[in-house]
């Protein structure tokens, strides 16, 4: 849960821990390689049409973390396109850098915060 989104992220319930495997099993056999990468939007559309129930975006990263997390489609992979299984090394690899890329900008971004206060000047 982050604090002061408690309504939109709170911890992943039964529920969505079963429809997680479910998204994982359909991955593991639909989502092999780039070109055939599934979007958040497309999964929520198909839970809304087997279930009449809508589920946002945000509980959907929530699940796909949860799959990641304890690696239920292994090398799970995402783009622009959506989520997908790596298919080559490559497509590993690529992912594996994006994500490098994308904490070492939100760590300097931290270092930032944590370095300037409100009354010092900008830069």
């Amino acid at each position: 849960m982050l604090p002061g989104f408690v309504e939109i992220t709170p911890n992943i319930n039964e529920r969505e821990i079963e429809l997680a495997k479910q998204i994982a099993n359909n991955i593991n056999r639909k989502c092999i390689g780039k070109e055939n990468a599934v979007s958040n939007k497309r999964l929520r559309e198909a839970f809304m049409k087997a279930s009449g129930e809508k589920i946002s975006d945000v509980r959907m990263r929530r699940m796909i973390n949860y799959i990641r997390g304890w690696n239920l489609v292994s090398r799970l992979c995402a783009c622009h396109a959506g989520y997908f299984q790596a298919e080559t090394q490559e497509e590993w690899d690529k992912w594996k850098l994006s994500m490098k890329k994308r904490i070492n900008e939100m760590q300097r971004i931290l270092d930032c915060a944590s370095f300037f206060s409100d009354q010092q000047e900008k830069l």
